[in-house]
């Protein structure tokens, strides 16, 4: 009687022993985002307040659009497409007359506050005093940077008044060389005691 060989007995792995073994442990993400709550307020609002209430949220979020409007063309204009600037001359020299045509002499001259778009005005301390002949020099004012199209404005003093005068950038030139200067009003001359003050204050600035 022939006997049967036995053979080894395989195992294979089956689909219930592979669901008890996971591959690893599961990780959970905890969502940390805030959930604002939302309300209807329009349903809260009597029908006969609905066009009062509309009209209010038209004009507040006109409001708002053009304020994000003119944030965008002062960022625009100032950081990315600053205008173009050009440098004052050093001095600013001329001479001043009388509108007849005389010498406006010890009359004190000095520049008004210039502007400039997106930032504080430039101030110059710096003041003048017309000699006997008008002629007066602003000295060392600073190397200063205007916006292109910049007007500068000279502020002439006198005893009984005083007179602005406007000059353009053009005008004004790279040297500073101003020329001769007419004043509109009779402008006389200052005290000597302001004079003698302003020949003080003129030392001190130069």
């Amino acid at each position: 009687m022939s006997k049967l060989k036995k053979t080894p007995a395989t195992t294979k792995p089956t689909v219930a022993a592979a669901a008890a073994d996971p591959i690893g442990p599961t990780t959970v993400f905890k969502d940390d985002r805030r959930t604002l709550p939302t309300e209807d307020l329009v349903s809260k609002v009597k029908k006969a307040d609905l066009v009062t209430v509309a009209a209010t949220q038209r004009i507040s979020a006109s409001h708002f659009y053009e304020g994000l409007v003119r944030l965008r063309n002062d960022f625009l204009g100032a950081v990315l497409l600053p205008p173009p600037r050009r440098v004052l001359p050093l001095n600013l020299i001329g001479a001043l007359l009388l509108p007849d045509l005389t010498p406006a002499r010890d009359i004190s001259v000095s520049v008004r506050p210039i502007p400039r778009k997106g930032t504080t005005p430039i101030v110059i301390e710096k003041v003048a005093l017309t000699d006997a002949g008008g002629q007066f020099a602003l000295r060392e004012i600073g190397t200063l940077e205007v916006d292109e199209g910049t007007t500068v404005t000279l502020a002439f003093r006198g005893a009984n008044g005083t007179e602005e005068r406007p000059l353009t950038l053009d005008q004004i030139g790279t040297s500073g060389l101003l020329g001769d200067i007419t004043l509109k009003l009779s402008l006389r001359p200052l005290p000597r005691s302001v004079v003698a003050e302003l020949g003080e204050i003129v030392k001190g600035l130069t």
